[in-house]
């Protein structure tokens, strides 16, 4: 099967690269023939410290395991490596008050083989899957009301994750056809998508057209018109030929 994959990102207003707490995998722009394709995007809670270290590592894992059974299972590994990393470094009071409540993570991750395609999420970003001109499926969240500001999180710590079996979504076996079209959306971009989806709209056409050039445009005109909340903002676009 031969896959194209592209990210787009940006960080708030007012925020510089270097703030930007999402991450994504791949990092680079993915053309090739191939049995097997994973992505995954993580939106880093911003009110959490190091939270950016935890989505890398998050969407790093997604991109190397099997299945949603062995994500779990490696899950202590990512929080002891999550908790060495930042243990040593640095910083303010506060900031180690945070460090000791953890660090917080949506996440979503992607997995395409021959035909058919696995997705399992955390939290409130989301795939969609476009087909010609339709919404084929959308996950976890299908109407943009589902948005809120307490959406279910993976934290650094398991003590926090007691619920993380009840609140992670698994979709496998889905079918998929020559053509289609997957978008993985932090929360900030798909909510402006479900709006536009639910106005009769068709975003997908937007978001077909996108090209780093105008990504940054494109952006800022959502968010200067109040259709898109000032959020770090990741889309990883894949197109299945």
């Amino acid at each position: 099967m031969q896959i194209v994959a592209e990210s787009f990102w940006l960080p708030k207003i007012g925020h510089t690269l270097a703030e930007y707490e999402d991450a994504f995998c791949p990092k680079t722009k993915f053309n090739q023939n191939v049995k097997l394709f994973r992505a995954a995007i993580a939106d880093g809670a911003a009110e959490t410290s190091f939270s950016k270290k935890w989505a890398n590592l998050l969407v790093q894992k997604c991109c190397m395991v099997n299945d949603p059974t062995q994500f779990i299972q490696e899950l202590p590994k990512l929080q002891t490596q999550w908790y060495t990393e930042v243990k040593n470094q640095d910083m303010p009071w506060y900031a180690q008050e945070k460090f000791y409540l953890g660090a917080y993570a949506a996440m979503l991750a992607l997995k395409l083989e021959e035909n058919t395609y696995e997705v399992m999420a955390i939290g409130d970003a989301c795939l969609f899957h476009i087909r010609g001109e339709h919404l084929e499926n959308c996950f976890p969240l299908t109407h943009s009301e589902q948005f809120n500001d307490r959406p279910f999180l993976l934290s650094s710590y398991a003590n926090n994750n007691e619920e993380i079996i009840a609140n992670i979504i698994v979709k496998s076996g889905l079918k998929w056809e020559n053509g289609d079209e997957f978008y993985l959306m932090t929360d900030a971009l798909a909510c402006w998508f479900l709006e536009a989806y639910e106005k009769n709209r068709r975003p997908w056409t937007k978001i077909r057209a996108l090209k780093p050039s105008n990504f940054k445009k494109f952006i800022a005109k959502l968010r200067r018109t109040k259709a898109l909340h000032n959020d770090d903002v990741t889309l990883i676009r894949v197109i299945t030929k």
